[in-house]
């Protein structure tokens, strides 16, 4: 892909990241869009990745996990590393928890997972990765014993695979995420220790629900709940004064997702 653009290599980069997004679901390429336009402007790489992956949750989701669901496991890796990086925004936390094909992922991932047939240590680097994909799919889910998005004998199975992992693939990139996988899928969801660190991580992604996209605020006057912008429900603020106030740095970010 060409640079038209004259942006930093850390920049392009996250472009050409958007750019097969949209190619493996047959879109229009993201470098002839407004978007890459706006983000290209900045130097901050996170400035970049956020609105990419923000504007391409809220717009094809379904089209993507649909696609997922129907690729066979070397394929399907590609598709698996593209969903994982986009897990970490609040439109893909609504899209697994309340739409059907988001409901699926969890489950579908984990038992592709558990049928591993090449040996741990020869494809350490992308089980690495769906273990990772399996983590993020877990903090959102946030389910404990009966309630337990992994079917136990899939958790048992995946078990043994992360031990193999451990065991043969020592300084691995992932095997602090592995480890905390091997424990919630023992305990059904119930181990502290992970609990712990999926509760942090999952306040740090939703943090824009948890504070005043303008002042910061925990809550709103008098103690009121905050309040979530009507149209993105990414943001909340703690009323409209500073909704009002806010909406200039949050207009480029606000989109409906197409999917609710």
């Amino acid at each position: 892909m060409d640079n038209p653009f004259g942006m930093t290599a850390e920049e392009y980069s996250t472009i050409a990241v958007s750019d097969y997004l949209a190619k493996i679901l047959g879109l229009k390429p993201y470098p002839e869009t407004p978007l890459v336009i706006m983000t290209a402007r900045s130097s901050n790489s996170a400035a970049v990745v956020t609105p990419i992956f923000q504007d391409f949750s809220a717009k094809y989701l379904p089209q993507l996990v649909e696609k997922w669901k129907h690729l066979d496991k070397s394929h399907a890796t590609l598709y698996s590393d593209v969903l994982r990086a986009l897990t970490r925004n609040n439109y893909w936390g609504r899209f697994q928890l309340t739409h059907p094909l988001g409901r699926i992922v969890a489950a579908e991932h984990a038992l592709r997972l558990s049928r591993q047939q090449v040996p741990i240590k020869d494809d350490a680097y992308n089980f690495s990765g769906s273990t990772m994909f399996l983590w993020n799919l877990l903090i959102w889910e946030d389910k404990q014993g009966d309630e337990f998005p992994i079917p136990e004998a899939t958790a048992e199975k995946i078990v043994e695979l992360i031990e193999e992992f451990l065991r043969d693939c020592p300084g691995q990139m992932g095997t602090t995420t592995a480890k905390g996988c091997m424990l919630l899928l023992r305990s059904r969801g119930s181990d502290p220790q992970p609990r712990f660190t999926l509760e942090v991580t999952k306040a740090q992604w939703t943090m824009d629900l948890r504070v005043c996209g303008f002042c910061d605020a925990e809550e709103g006057p008098g103690g009121a709940p905050l309040m979530r912008c009507g149209k993105c429900r990414n943001v909340a603020y703690c009323g409209a004064e500073h909704q009002k106030m806010g909406w200039r740095g949050h207009k480029a970010r606000c989109i409906k997702a197409s999917w609710e």
